[in-house]
């Protein structure tokens, strides 16, 4: 009998463990856990009794989990785990403004073709038609696609 409870205890303890250790392998070694106590049950017992220990394993195990969720949610390490946080940044601006074509702006990251040029008081990727160009050269825009220019040496 006290294999049995061992086998149950330990594995609530790795289904306790798996919400701080992602991955599953504890998930499911604590599930071979409770059929190897059922097992054992069965040999010992009879099947009844193994059923028995099978669904309140698995019974116990749900209300553990949810309970853990619920108390850990509260906890440093609950929100430590679940990362409240925000991610903060932005994306490339689209390169749409109708008036880009013939604009001149200004290499800001050198174009080796490719590097970002400012345009008015905005910076947008950029490739060059007329080679190399160092940070300071000013350029003129030939057109826009999508996200980046083009744009050749003025």
């Amino acid at each position: 009998m006290t294999t049995i409870v061992a086998l149950i205890v330990f594995a609530l303890v790795l289904l306790f463990l798996q919400i701080v250790i992602p991955g599953g392998v504890l998930a499911v070694v604590a599930s071979l856990l409770i059929l190897v106590a059922s097992i054992v049950t069965w040999q010992q017992y009879g099947v009844f009794p193994a059923f028995l220990v099978f669904l309140g394993s698995a019974i116990l195990a749900l209300f553990c989990f949810f309970l853990e969720i619920q108390l850990l949610s509260k906890t440093p390490l609950g929100s430590w785990i679940r990362h409240t946080g925000t991610i903060e940044g932005s994306s490339l601006k689209a390169a749409d403004d109708p008036e880009l074509p013939s604009s001149e702006g200004d290499v800001v990251v050198p174009l080796r073709p490719v590097g970002r040029v400012k345009v008015g008081d905005r910076i947008y990727d950029a490739r060059s038609e007329s080679g190399w160009l160092e940070i300071g050269d000013r350029v003129q825009v030939i057109r826009a696609n999508s996200f980046s220019l083009i744009v050749k040496k003025s």
